[in-house]
């Protein structure tokens, strides 16, 4: 079952309400639902969280992004970098139009093994 509820302006607190009355309806009173998270300022949310509890959902937050954690995060900063850096000497030199993909493949030779 997916629900969405959109809005034009934004997507609030009483939306996520919605979504959890739906839920619960969906499994009924007495079956265990938890429903896990991304840190969305939505989904942290008081209201959000309120209607949690106001509907028997337990709410499993994901870990914040911490890409200083995630090797290959480190990876592509360094192959985004080098690409930039290339670009920004071509266009030094007064290239205007240059190979994207010899740039890619010089960027993914520098990255370490």
């Amino acid at each position: 079952m997916v629900y969405c509820a959109y809005k034009e302006d934004a997507f609030l607190g009483e939306d996520m309400g919605v979504i959890f009355q739906k839920v619960r309806e969906y499994f009924g009173p007495d079956k265990k639902v938890a429903i896990f998270l991304d840190n969305a300022t939505i989904h942290r949310a008081w209201l959000s969280r309120n209607a949690a509890v106001a509907h028997n959902i337990e709410l499993i937050q994901n870990a914040p992004y911490r890409p200083d954690l995630n090797g290959i995060e480190l990876l592509w900063r360094k192959a985004k970098n080098t690409y930039y850096k290339l670009c920004d000497h071509k266009r030094a030199n007064g290239h205007r139009e240059w190979d994207q993909l010899e740039l890619v493949k010089r960027c993914v030779e520098e990255i370490p093994s």
